[in-house]
């Protein structure tokens, strides 16, 4: 065999598989915006309110920043959405507008990005199980 363990990580896939069908796996959207930087220190606020929501901005070695977030739980459509797009540079401003000016010009966003992430409603399931004599986790 060459291994001691075989790890399940199929994410996703594990709610179609047909010795897992793990229902609570979802599919969540996320749309970020990549923007030139010179912020080197990455910062998230979790928060219900206004200025907050759930805002991050992560930075990245070649002077550009990842701006989030958001979660949107079972939506799979991948087209940019204005909206989403505009409160997350009003978030960003409104938390660190030292950094991030209002008008998003003045720093410069190299692209969009929307994605399809899994994630699972109950919470990571990590499981030990033997089949024949092979260990899966």
């Amino acid at each position: 065999m060459g291994h001691d363990v075989l790890i399940n990580a199929t994410g996703l896939g594990s709610r179609y598989l047909q010795d897992v069908q793990d229902r609570n796996m979802l599919e969540v959207r996320s749309q970020t915006i990549l923007a030139k930087s010179p912020c080197d220190k990455v910062y998230i606020r979790h928060g219900k309110d206004y200025l907050s929501g759930y805002t991050y901005v992560i930075p990245r070695l070649d002077g550009t920043v990842i701006l989030g977030g958001i979660r949107e739980y079972v939506v799979t459509s991948r087209p940019i959405d204005e909206s989403t797009r505009h409160d997350l540079l009003r978030r960003v401003h409104a938390n660190l507008p030292e950094v991030f000016p209002a008008n998003p010009a003045d720093f410069g966003i190299v692209s969009d990005l929307v994605g399809i992430q899994p994630q699972r409603e109950a919470g990571v399931r990590v499981e030990r199980e033997t089949i024949g004599s092979q260990e899966v986790i």
